[in-house]
């Protein structure tokens, strides 16, 4: 199935000689059914033959604006069968920023099953299943030049930007990863988790075209612990790939995954994490369940303009590091004069090979700003400076130490601060607007200006921001902190610690549930002052910190809520209402667990 007699990673050949080998193998498993690889393979050829009968073949651009269910890899096999390169669209994100991406990357096609909001003029609407006989009898050929995909990112400009990665990237990741053991050469069952619009997702998918099978996780799958491990057991999952806070969330029923599966000698769930840093604790603890048995843990990094992953490390040892660089990838660690830095000396982490993106779509000057020439190479080659701080440990390892710059990492998606700030900055009664990333784990805006209502800001921003991109806080300030030179103080401004709406004293309105629930929340927020009227998400909270919640209360309080509950009564003093009538009907009181 793995063979090198293939050009490595010419995955749409690999595909079809999976479905010669194994037409009959589950290719994907979603919460809309199962497909095997000869029906993959038929309904991804006939959406091809549509897609090129509109114009598609190498060269061009074709949005996905579908959910979470078995036509989305559908559509992914297609466009890459007719020989385009995809753009998610994730049905997600506001229609104006989706407007922006669809003419930004020239799209001549967009694969969806009702109309698109914002869709271009002259570009066509290609259903999953189009209204036809036609099947393509051929895949086109690709060259290594060629784009694959195009993935928006946030921007400093207030727009996001396009990073376009060619067929060429994407084989050197195959390449690198099954050389490097991460994707093992037997045949896998690997749960798609990631959003499309996340790079990580290519990681994860792709796996179907090297013949592994694919369960896609639903929305409920990513956000309810037991529905997960339910699911990771029922079809014998054997990878799966979390952010840090997603397995933060979730880890406590990791656990008790993987203690089962020593139990009945079954193989350990294989955990890649990747994303953002790994928090120390997390990595002691990863590094103790590996040696307990029943999970192993990858640690993988790499920019988006880096066709995904760079490095990988195997989680063990005493503190965390991002490894080496995968097979393929050259990492240098460099001054500022482009010199390579001495051992344990911090420096700039730049990266080459041939998984480097193209670059960025439609921003030459961008492009030739991040992706330079590669002086330690005599061919030509480019390498990408990163603006993350590394240093190189005595054991050749590489040690994250942080940004250079004023992007930042929630969750696993890339955020430039800026382009929240230059959003806010455009609400009509906003003098002045600074974002920064409080704690690590929470966006916190302030703003000047006489708008004083953080709702109303986070409401403007939710029309024009994906919702990771959001504020979780606003607060409003008489002027905004200067440096020495007139700029913003962003370090005066991360020292801050926005309150709750509630100010120093907390109101625990209604007694008992409330006190212990404003006690929860406060820790999982970061806050000290938490009033019965205050809304989860208002505060900060989201759908990862939600899990939390619906595992703290089941500590707390003996009580089994959904995570789908913190959403329908997000209002703290409703969801200890909520409490104490499921408590009612599990004849449960709502008190603390002993």
């Amino acid at each position: 199935m793995t063979s090198t007699d293939l050009r490595p990673g010419d995955l749409t050949d690999r595909f079809r000689r999976v479905v010669r080998q194994f037409p009959d193998r589950v290719a994907v498993r979603a919460v809309d059914g199962a497909l095997d690889f000869a029906a993959l393979d038929h309904r991804s050829r006939r959406l091809a033959g549509a897609l090129a009968a509109a114009g598609v073949g190498p060269g061009t651009r074709v949005g996905i604006h579908l959910g979470r269910t078995s036509r989305l890899v559908v559509a992914l096999v297609a466009v890459w069968r007719a020989g385009g390169a995809y753009v998610p669209l994730d049905p997600s994100y506001p229609a104006d920023r989706l407007a922006f991406m669809m003419a930004d990357s020239g799209l001549v096609a967009v694969i969806a099953d009702e109309p698109v909001p914002g869709r271009p003029d002259g570009v066509a609407l290609v259903p999953v299943d189009p209204p036809t006989t036609t099947v393509a009898p051929l895949d086109v050929d690709r060259d290594p030049d060629d784009a694959a995909y195009v993935i928006y990112t946030s921007g400093t400009t207030g727009k996001p930007k396009g990073v376009q990665v060619g067929v060429g990237g994407v084989e050197q990741l195959v390449h690198a990863l099954e050389a490097d053991d991460v994707y093992p050469s037997e045949h896998r069952t690997v749960a798609w988790n990631a959003s499309i619009s996340f790079d990580a997702s290519v990681q994860q998918w792709i796996r179907v075209l090297r013949g592994d099978t694919l369960v896609l996780l639903d929305d409920e799958a990513r956000t309810e612990p037991e529905a997960l491990v339910a699911l990771l057991e029922d079809h014998a999952v054997t990878d799966i790939d979390f952010t840090p806070t997603h397995v933060l969330a979730v880890r406590e029923h990791l656990d008790h995954l993987a203690e089962r599966r020593v139990a009945s000698g079954g193989s350990p769930l294989r955990l890649l994490v990747g994303g953002e840093a790994i928090p120390g604790a997390l990595w002691e603890g990863l590094v103790a369940r590996g040696l307990a048995g029943g999970l192993e843990a990858v640690n993988l990094y790499g920019p988006t303009e880096c066709g995904v992953d760079a490095t990988a490390a195997w989680i063990g040892g005493a503190t965390p590091h991002i490894g080496t660089p995968l097979s393929g990838v050259k990492g240098y660690v460099l001054d500022e004069r482009l010199r390579p830095t001495p051992p344990d000396e911090p420096g700039h982490l730049y990266l080459s090979g041939p998984g480097l993106a193209h670059g960025y779509v439609g921003r030459s000057a961008l492009t030739a700003q991040r992706f330079v020439a590669d002086p330690f190479d005599d061919g030509g080659a480019r390498m990408y400076r990163t603006g993350d701080r590394v240093r190189e440990r005595p054991d050749g390892t590489l040690e994250f130490l942080g940004r250079t710059d004023r992007q930042a990492k929630l969750r696993g998606f890339r955020i430039e601060l800026d382009e929240v700030g230059h959003v806010l900055a455009e609400h009509p009664r906003v003098a002045s607007a600074a974002v920064v990333l409080s704690g690590g784990r929470e966006l916190v805006a302030y703003v000047t200006g006489s708008a004083t209502e953080g709702e109303e800001l986070r409401a403007w921003c939710a029309t024009r921001l994906p919702p990771h991109m959001v504020p979780g806080r606003v607060a409003h300030l008489d002027r905004m902190p200067t440096t020495a030179g007139g700029k913003v103080d962003f370090a005066d401004l991360e020292g801050r610690a926005p309150r709750s709406p509630a100010g120093p004293e907390a109101r625990r309105e209604g007694g008992g549930v409330e006190d212990l629930l404003c006690a929860v929340w406060g820790d999982i927020l970061g806050l000290d002052a938490i009033d019965a009227e205050d809304n989860f998400f208002a505060l900060g909270g989201h759908s990862l910190l939600a899990i939390t919640v619906v595992s703290e209360v089941k500590k707390t309080f003996a009580v089994r809520i959904k995570t789908a509950d913190v959403y329908r009564f997000p209002r703290l003093g409703d969801l200890a209402g909520h409490i104490r009538q499921v408590a009612a009907e599990t004849a449960r009181p709502a008190v603390p667990a002993s």
